[in-house]
C-alpha cells in the first residue's frame, strides 16, 4: 500500500492534500443549511499516537463534500493492495458518472478511464466524474453498494458518526461526518 500511495500522492503533495489524506488534520467548512450548525470544525491529531493536539468543535456533524473522495481512495488503495484492482484497470464511465456536476474531467458515457488516471483526477482536480466511475466500479456497478462499503469501512476505522451515500461528496443530506472522524481517516 505505501509504495502505491506514495507514487500517486506526489502530485497531491504539492497541493497540500497529503496532510489531510494522512489523517493529520480534518477541516470542515461552515455550512448554511442541513443537519449542521454554522461555524468551522477542525482537529489536529498526531497520527502516530491518535492524540488530539488541538481542536475546535470536532464532533459537529458536517457535510463531507469532496473529503468523501478520501474514503473512495482508501477503498481503492485497499483493492489495489489485495489485487482486486490494478492501476491499469479500465473503469467504465456510466451515464451517471458522465452527468455529475463539475468539477470533472468531462468523461463521456461509454468511454473508460484507468484507475491511475481516475485517482490522479480525484486528487489533483477533485474530479467528480472520475470519483463516480471509481465508486461504481468498487461497488460492482452500484453506488448504493459502494456507499454501504464506504460506511462500513468508516465504522471499522472508528468513524462512528460518518455515513456515506456516494463516492464524490456531491450533496446528499444523509452523507455526514465530523472533523474528528475525518482526522481518523
Amino acid at each position: 500500500l505505501a509504495p502505491i500511495a506514495k507514487r500517486l500522492m506526489r502530485p497531491a503533495t504539492a497541493l497540500g492534500l497529503a496532510g489531510t489524506m494522512a489523517g493529520t488534520i480534518g477541516v470542515m467548512p461552515a455550512l448554511a443549511a442541513g443537519p449542521t450548525t454554522p461555524g468551522t470544525s477542525w482537529v489536529v491529531m498526531d497520527v502516530a499516537s491518535g492524540k488530539i493536539i488541538a481542536e475546535h468543535d470536532p464532533y459537529t456533524l458536517r457535510y463531507p463534500a469532496s473529503l468523501t473522495k478520501l474514503m473512495t481512495l482508501d477503498l481503492a488503495f485497499d483493492a489495489l493492495t489485495h489485487g482486486h484492482l490494478s492501476l491499469e484497470t479500465h473503469l467504465p464511465v456510466s451515464q451517471a458518472a458522465a452527468d455529475v456536476q463539475p468539477v470533472k474531467l468531462n468523461l463521456r458515457a461509454g468511454q473508460t478511464i484507468s484507475v491511475k488516471h481516475a485517482m490522479l483526477g480525484m486528487t489533483t482536480l477533485s474530479a467528480n466524474d472520475a470519483a463516480t466511475a471509481l465508486g461504481e466500479y468498487l461497488g460492482h456497478g452500484s453506488m448504493a453498494r459502494f456507499a454501504r462499503m464506504a460506511t462500513a469501512r468508516a465504522h471499522q476505522l472508528g468513524m462512528d458518526k460518518t455515513r456515506f451515500t456516494n463516492s464524490s461528496g456531491l450533496p446528499n443530506p444523509d452523507q455526514v461526518t465530523d472533523a474528528y472522524d475525518m482526522a481518523l481517516l
